[in-house]
Formats: structure tokens, sequence, C-alpha cells
């Protein structure tokens, strides 16, 4: 009984660690694109996020809060808390939330028709050192991915007795 108990607990302080990487409630297979004007710039952890106000079909406006990577990333691909400003005109493209309200995961941004890198390779960062200090990254494209993502890996990777 003493186990079992031990088992709950671990997994109840375990499942806010799991949600918080959680695309659930994302449109993950879809990218909306839409062009407008940044009103506000978090250059914070654990996600960068930023406003985008744009318009509708009908021409009513619209405020659109984008997700992205934490500062550390960002910074890694080139970003700084310079980036965006409010006031500067971007086209946006984004996974966007299944519920329909205007909130998603930068895929992409482009400022006054120059793409702000998403990734380290863009930003040109070296690949390789002669010592422990520096950038460690993986070469994504030989990542393997797997159903539902984190969780999956475990998943594929347990060897029950």
């Amino acid at each position: 009984m003493r186990y079992a108990a031990a088992f709950v607990v671990g997994i109840v302080l375990a499942l806010p660690l799991s949600a918080h990487h959680s695309d659930a409630g994302m449109d993950m297979e879809s990218v909306v694109a839409f062009e407008g004007t940044v009103t506000e710039f978090n250059w914070r952890n654990p996600h960068v996020y930023f406003t985008v106000e744009t318009t509708d079909h009908n021409g009513e406006p619209v405020e659109w809060t984008l997700q992205t990577d934490s500062t550390n990333l960002r910074a890694r691909g080139g970003w700084t808390l310079d980036s965006l400003a409010s006031g500067d005109r971007v086209l946006v493209r984004g996974n966007p939330a299944e519920d329909g309200r205007p909130y998603a995961i930068l895929v992409s941004i482009d400022k006054e028709g120059v793409e702000l890198p998403m990734n380290t390779e863009a930003a040109g960062v070296a690949a390789s050192t002669s010592t422990l200090e520096g950038i460690c990254r993986s070469d994504s494209s030989k990542l393997i991915c797997y159903p539902g993502r984190f969780a999956g890996f475990f998943i594929a990777h347990l060897n029950l007795t």
C-alpha cells in the first residue's frame, strides 16, 4: 500500500511538468498566416510572447497572441530584446489554437521583409567546438519523431516486465 501511495504522489507531482510542453489544444497540422502590427513583445521565460493586431475577414480588429521558444533558444537563433517592438509590421505564420481563439505557436515571422531566424542554423551559430564550452545541439533532421511527441518516446522505449 505504501508503494502505491508513493506512486500516486509521484504521478500527481509529475503531471504539471509534462503538461507544460503539451501541444494539446493546438492544431499542429495547419498553419495560419496574417500580416499585422506588433502591439506587445515580452522577452521572458519560459516562453517569448508577443501580440499582433490584424483584422479578420469582416474587417474587425483581432489581436493574436503568439508563443515561441524561451529567451535562451531565441537568443541562440539570433533574436534579441530588440528584435520586435510595438509598431513593427510583421507577417506571421503559426499553428493555431483548435478552439478558434486568436492564439498560435510561432512557425515563422517576417519583419519588414526580413525573416527573423527560427533556428540556430539560420543564425550561423558554430556547430562544433574543441572544448566543453559553447552551445551543444543536435541535428534536428536526424531526430526520430515519435507519435505522441515526448510521451511517445517513453512509450516506445518502456520495457515492461
